[in-house]
């Protein structure tokens, strides 16, 4: 086979198979798209993931840290409440046991009316002396003058409750009673409670308890003003304005029933009493003290009214004013 007279052709004709036989190990080859994805996909991940925890991490840190400090505050609530409740039962038990307490020691001297051996033998002749009634003042005294000292004022109105039977001897007692208090005013406000706030239907009512417990607060107002008016009525601020706003609320009920002129007697007895021993507020008016006055029958309590620190300054000016509507009455 005749050789080609290029030099050039036969070295390309022998580098063919040189190229093709060389290892491909050695060659670079650009990587895929899809081994660029496996490699840097794992890794930004990772890092976003780590971020994404960190964050909450921190989210809920300050969410336990909420819970913790919430939680803390809601036990001292708790054992504020806890407290306060183990201290009033404390103090019920005690109010409790001293409400029990036998009172013999006070009234076995009194109520040990009976002869003993010995007087039974000097006196066969005589007759025993009639054994005390659970009504006599010698076993209700002490049990009043307990109450005020502890400033009971519901159980004083019980106990008044329970004797109105006997209106001269609680006039007797409860006036004495009541000066032995630490602060009478406070304790003849709570013993009234609230009843002047009931509408004029509530006494109407046949049986109703609440005339029983009116009467009973006329009582303790009248009493109020014979026992402690002696050295001057001494009433705190607090109580002067707890009291001020009673009378305007019970001044609002007579009126909305139809004024003073329709009031009851007994209605204007306590009120009259009350503003006696508490104080007239502004609102008030003349007239309406007039009425007051007038319907109240005062001569049943003219003893206490005389010695009202409040009244007594308002006497002449209601003198006057009496004469000037009898005037008019007969012009």
């Amino acid at each position: 086979m005749a050789r080609s007279s290029n030099p050039n052709a036969s070295i390309k004709l022998e580098e063919v198979p040189l190229l093709s036989s060389l290892p491909t190990a050695h060659m670079k080859e650009e990587p895929s798209d899809d081994h660029i994805n496996l490699v840097q996909q794992p890794t930004v991940t990772k890092a976003d993931e780590i971020i994404k925890s960190v964050n909450e991490l921190g989210s809920l840190s300050n969410a336990i840290h909420a819970f913790s400090r919430r939680y803390d505050e809601l036990q001292k609530h708790l054992n504020f409440i806890q407290d306060a409740i183990e201290t009033k039962q404390q103090e019920y038990q005690q109010k409790k046991k001293l409400l029990l307490a036998p009172l013999t020691a006070q009234t076995l001297p009194c109520l040990s009316n009976e002869p003993t051996a010995t007087e039974d033998k000097d006196d066969k002749d005589k007759k025993p002396p009639p054994a005390a009634s659970s009504s006599s003042p010698s076993r209700s005294l002490p049990e009043l003058g307990y109450l005020c000292k502890m400033m009971c004022g519901r159980s004083l109105r019980k106990h008044i409750l329970s004797n109105l039977a006997d209106l001269e001897k609680l006039r007797l007692e409860v006036p004495s009673a009541l000066k032995s208090g630490p602060n009478p005013s406070k304790l003849v406000l709570d013993c009234m409670g609230r009843f002047f706030v009931q509408g004029k239907k509530s006494f109407n009512k046949e049986n109703s308890p609440l005339i029983s417990v009116r009467k009973a607060c006329v009582l303790v107002l009248e009493c109020f003003l014979l026992g402690c008016s002696e050295n001057g009525i001494q009433i705190d601020p607090a109580v002067k304005a707890e009291a001020e706003v009673a009378a305007i609320d019970w001044r609002k009920r007579i009126v909305g029933e139809g004024g003073f002129t329709k009031i009851d007697t007994m209605d204007a007895r306590a009120l009259l009493l009350f503003l006696a021993s508490f104080g007239i507020p502004a609102v008030f008016t003349m007239k309406e003290i007039i009425d007051l006055v007038r319907f109240s029958n005062p001569r049943e309590i003219s003893d206490a009214l005389r010695l009202s620190p409040f009244l007594l300054p308002r006497i002449p000016g209601l003198c006057l004013d009496i004469c000037i509507i009898a005037l008019d009455a007969f012009s």
